[in-house]
């Protein structure tokens, strides 16, 4: 799963964000005796560059994905100086989610 969000978040100035990780999205396989998983759901995901070149959010704060596997600035932009909920949709978030669902497996 690292690996393959590792692949999506290294398009250089236009990495895809996936930003809807969680447990649901991921599925799980034994394949000639090794586990595989796969990161799935890629209806949320966008290019961050396309984005960017849309400007400023100014229609829509409404926050799309899980809030349970959510990293808190994606809840809340503005208290941690972000514009609209798009612009803390990042890389960075998607790694949170990650490790939220990591930890969710795992324990």
């Amino acid at each position: 799963l690292a690996r393959g969000l590792g692949y999506l978040h290294s398009h250089g100035t236009s990495p895809i964000i996936h930003g809807d990780i969680k447990g649901n999205n991921v599925l799980v396989e034994s394949r000639e005796g090794q586990v595989v998983a796969r990161l799935t759901d890629f209806g949320l995901a966008h290019v961050r560059e396309s984005l960017e070149e849309l400007g400023p959010s100014t229609t829509s704060t409404l926050t799309q994905g899980n809030v349970r596997w959510m990293a808190i600035e994606r809840l809340n932009p503005e208290k941690y100086g972000l514009h609209s909920h798009r612009d803390a949709k990042t890389t960075k978030s998607d790694i949170f989610e990650l490790m939220r669902t990591f930890y969710e497996v795992g324990f």
